[in-house]
């Protein structure tokens, strides 16, 4: 864990989480050339939620480069205690994501890629549905952006 900034706030603990690795390989003259692709949401449990990528030669360089554009590309959600305050509908490109708010105690009812998102943001009862494409990135922007569309209690 490393500590970070978001949006003025005083330095809090930012949890990375990987949504998805791949091996890539690009194919030159003297024949294939191994890299990997990570793509790493972080949060500090209180809101602030990030999403970024990177690429290296090898995993941890990846992964290293990927944290860093998550903690660059930080925004800040209004989530209330422990859930969501009403259903809210998020979208990017071809992916819907539909956030539902739960009882205390259900835990976060929804794919890896979703539950990432809302874990990092520090959401622990929620239920998603993912309609459209199932595209890791878009499905977490998706989420991100549905958490954007929260408003607080007193406002909905």
């Amino acid at each position: 864990m490393t500590a970070s900034t978001a949006h003025g706030t005083a330095a809090r603990p930012c949890t990375d989480r990987l949504i998805m690795l791949r091996r890539v390989s690009k194919v030159v003259r003297g024949g294939r050339v191994l890299g990997f692709s990570a793509h790493v949401v972080t949060g500090d449990g209180n809101g602030s939620v990030g999403l970024g990528k990177g690429r290296g030669k090898d995993f941890s360089t990846a992964l290293q480069k990927a944290g860093c554009d998550a903690r660059k590309n930080m925004v800040r959600a209004r989530v209330g205690k422990g859930t969501l305050a009403h259903e809210s509908r998020g979208r990017h490109g071809a992916t819907t994501v539909v956030l539902l708010p739960a009882r205390a105690g259900r835990g976060i009812v929804a794919g890896k890629h979703v539950r990432s998102v809302l874990a990092a943001a520090g959401i622990t009862d929620a239920v998603a549905k993912r309609h459209g494409s199932s595209n890791p990135m878009n499905v977490a922007r998706a989420a991100i952006d549905g958490l954007l569309r929260q408003h607080p209690r007193g406002e909905v």
